[in-house]
């Protein structure tokens, strides 16, 4: 599907110091950033998103995609990403304690992850 909008999953890129907030209670937001780079020797199209690996309360995982992007960068150029993710819970997602895992996704295919812990509300 990606291929169609063209989106090549063989692109040679790379996720750059990857940094997630070691923990967050149920109720704030988790912080992460980035700096993503091109290494093509022509400019590319990328689409750049990221996986919560929720905890469910049986203790299984229950993966959710949300989008950050689609861009176009130049031959060796690069870009810096931050993002917040909410951790509130709402009546269509109840959050648990325990480790939980942030995966960077770029045209598709896994870069980067970082595990985080979430506690209970303060």
């Amino acid at each position: 599907m990606l291929r169609m909008h063209g989106f090549k999953t063989d692109r040679r890129c790379c996720v750059q110091g990857l940094k997630v907030s070691k923990s967050v209670k149920i109720g704030d937001h988790l912080t992460f950033d980035f700096v993503f780079r091109n290494l093509e020797k022509r400019t590319e199209q990328f689409r750049i998103e990221y996986i919560v690996h929720y905890l469910t309360s049986k203790g299984k995982i229950s993966p959710k995609v949300f989008k950050i992007g689609e861009y176009k960068i130049e031959a060796g150029g690069s870009i810096s990403i931050g993002r917040r993710q909410s951790f509130r819970n709402f009546t269509t997602r109840k959050h648990y304690s325990g480790k939980h895992t942030l995966t960077i996704l770029v045209n598709g295919k896994p870069k980067d992850r970082q595990d985080f812990m979430v506690g209970d509300e303060s």
